[in-house]
This record gives C-alpha cells, sequence and structure tokens, in this order.
C-alpha cells in the first residue's frame, strides 16, 4: 500500500503525535507499505531524519500564538494548495490524517475526493470542546467524507464520541519494545549507586502535567532521603517561560535535561530508578508510561482516565489521586523501601506493555484499512 500520514505537528519538535506517526510509519514500511508523512518543520534540516517526509511548510516555532493553540498547528496558507497538489499528484491508496478537526491543514485534507481517508483521534479534555457543539452540523458532514476512524484509548472515544457518534476503532500508541528495553551504556553523571533517581520526563511547561506536585514530593522526600535526585527532561525553560508556580522551589540536585535524543532518553529510562508521571488531567493516553514500562523501571502515576487505561493500580503502577503531593511522596517512599514491589511491577508491566508493540499495531492498522476498503470506496 502506498499511505499517506497527514498532520500539523512540528516535525523537529518532540510531541506524541510526531512520535506516534514516526513510529507507525516506520513499521508499516517494515511490513513492506510505502509510507510517505506530509507536515510542517520549524527546522527543516531536522527532515532528514524521517523518510519519506514532505515538508509543505515552515515556521519559527516560538511563533506568538493563542493559549489553547500550539505553534506547530498555524500554517501558512500555501500550505493548503501544496497539500492539494501533493495529493492529487501521488497514487495513495490511503491518506490517513491525524486529528481531522485542527485547523487548517487537516480540515483540508478532508476534502479530497480522490483517496480514502481515514483519521485517528487523539485528544481528550475533561472540560470537553464548546466548538464542537457548536459547530457540530457542519463538522459532522466534514468527517462523514472519512472511510475509518479510529481513537487512541476509551477516554479518547468518549471524548471525541459524544459530539459525533461513530463505530470508532481504537488502536493505541505504541512503542518500540527493542528500542527501550535493549540495554544502552549509562550516563556517567548519573551512574553512581549511592543515589536514587527519579525521572519526569514530558512538557513541564504545561501545568497539567503536574510537575509542581512532584517537586513538593520531593521536598518532602529530601529530608528522609537526602541522595535522592530528580531528573526532568522535556522542554528546556529560558527566563519568562518558567512557570511562576514553580520559582519558589530551590532544591538540591534537580537536573532540567531539556530536550534529549531518542538515544538519551532511552539512557535516562534505564538510568532511572523510579518513573513519576503526576499528570493531572486532559490525557487521552499515556506513551511515557508504555516507554517506561517497556523500559523496565517501576511506575508511580496518578487516576486520571487517560493513564488508567493503560496501567492498574499495583498491577503495572501505583497509582494516586491527582493533585495531591503527600500521597505522591507516600507512593514514591512505598517503591524506594520495597525491592519487591519494584520488581513486581516491573514483570507485570513487561507482560503487559506486550500489547503496545509497534509491530502488532502496525498490523492492526492495516487489517482496519483491508476492512474498511472491502466496504467499497467510490471517489466523488
Amino acid at each position: 500500500m502506498r499511505i499517506a500520514f497527514v498532520s500539523t505537528c512540528d516535525y523537529a519538535t518532540p510531541s506524541g503525535v510526531k512520535n506516534h506517526v514516526c513510529d507507525l510509519a516506520y513499521e508499516l514500511t517494515n511490513q513492506g507499505n510505502s509510507v510517505y508523512i506530509i507536515g510542517p518543520s520549524s527546522k527543516p534540516s531536522i527532515t532528514s531524519r524521517i523518510p519519506n517526509f514532505i515538508q509543505i511548510a515552515s515556521f519559527p516555532s516560538a511563533a506568538k500564538t493563542g493559549k489553547h493553540i500550539p505553534p506547530h498547528i498555524l500554517l501558512s496558507p500555501k500550505a493548503i494548495s501544496r497539500l492539494y497538489k501533493i495529493l492529487n499528484s501521488e497514487n495513495f491508496d490511503i491518506v490517513h490524517i491525524q486529528e481531522p478537526l485542527i485547523p487548517p491543514l487537516c480540515i483540508s485534507a478532508l476534502f479530497h475526493k480522490k483517496t480514502p481517508l481515514f483519521a485517528t483521534f487523539h485528544t481528550y479534555y475533561e472540560e470537553g470542546q464548546p466548538l464542537y457543539r457548536m459547530f457540530r452540523p457542519v463538522l459532522n458532514t466534514w468527517l462523514n467524507r472519512l472511510h475509518g476512524r479510529i481513537t487512541v484509548s476509551q477516554p479518547a472515544t468518549k471524548y471525541i464520541e459524544q459530539y459525533f457518534p461513530y463505530d470508532y476503532k481504537i488502536i493505541p500508541n505504541g512503542v518500540n519494545l527493542d528500542k527501550f528495553s535493549s540495554p544502552v551504556p549509562s550516563i556517567p553523571q548519573l551512574d553512581d549507586s549511592d543515589y536514587i533517581n527519579l525521572l519526569f520526563v514530558g512538557h513541564a511547561q504545561y501545568k497539567r502535567k503536574g510537575l509542581r506536585y512532584l517537586l513538593e514530593a520531593y521536598q518532602l522526600l529530601k529530608v528522609t532521603y537526602p541522595k535522592l535526585r530528580l531528573i526532568v527532561t522535556g522542554t528546556r525553560w529560558t527566563g519568562a517561560s518558567v512557570p511562576t508556580e514553580l520559582n519558589h522551589f530551590d532544591l538540591q540536585d534537580i537536573l532540567y535535561l531539556g530536550t534529549v535524543s531518542d538515544e538519551e532518553l532511552v539512557a535516562l529510562y534505564q538510568t532511572a530508578d523510579i518513573f513519576c508521571a503526576p499528570s493531572i488531567g486532559n490525557e487521552s493516553f499515556g506513551i511515557v508510561l508504555i516507554e517506561a514500562m517497556a523500559a523496565g523501571i517501576p511506575i508511580v502515576t496518578t487516576k486520571i482516565e487517560g493513564y488508567m487505561s493503560v496501567v492498574r493500580d499495583n498491577h503495572e503502577a501505583l497509582l494516586v489521586p491527582p493533585k495531591d503531593s503527600n500521597a505522591l511522596a507516600q507512593a514514591i517512599k512505598r517503591l524506594i523501601d520495597d525491592p519487591v514491589l519494584r520488581r513486581r511491577l516491573i514483570e507485570q508491566a513487561k507482560i503487559s506493555v506486550q500489547r503496545y508493540s509497534w509491530k502488532n499495531l502496525a498490523k492492526e492498522t492495516l487489517e482496519y484499512y483491508n476492512e474498511k476498503l472491502s466496504q467499497g470506496f467510490s471517489p466523488s
């Protein structure tokens, strides 16, 4: 099959959607398909690392945007005409749109008539989306152009089907099991056995990631465990971008590493003793959870819908209420003090994470394509 993925994420910036697209494209290619990724990049040089990447727009990643609109989804109008030119000139068997209701690029892709259209819905917002309700009739008409609809989790399904009912197919995010489980060289500055390393991975400037509560828990634990260290990786903060509620923390042994390479990320997972994901909500899935599971590191996380669709309390992880620093500290303490519990969680996680192998999920995606295509397609 010749498959085109269309999305508005910045392929030069770490994100869950970017990783989803690139990893799925890689595995579909391994299974004999020709896969092309169509999207923007704020750093043209980065695109050489993504096979068959077709860049349709370039823009500064630091662009000023509205509160709920990240810079990587704002595109020039020229990108739309370039998108149509590519889709009409290439003989794709499938056009697969990531988040089809994100303007302008993904919505524009819904109007391509030559090729069967599929879409994956990644989003989950607990407070809902008033614009979906307001414009439901017209948006529903556009979505009816889709040949098939995929979500990444039950919470994502619950979120989108309240506005646009459909028999959605759940195909979750995946993880490269070999990449995260194969031993890699340790990080010298962190390879000191007398320290206990906690790891946080994510866009820490987003309040929903809950770093504030992890810092509060760390502050409580540092009294009892002076050889405790917290490693924070994701986007680097500069100047005014530091969240104001975190400015008052003056703690020792915290490393803010910013963005790291894929190889460095794997090494961080394997170096860490405990992985902490303290998000407070609005997560449709937990990609960082399955990465930690694959790497063989015990997990402390929160009881939010997106995460509870991936891990179970006392099976693959310890779960605590969101926004509860004391409970977070107690769960981390349990793991520090109980090696038997740590080993049990790791072993169960190794079994459960097999569900998220990209090799299996790519096969599942192809089966869904073929199932829907067998029902017929007439270009309009």
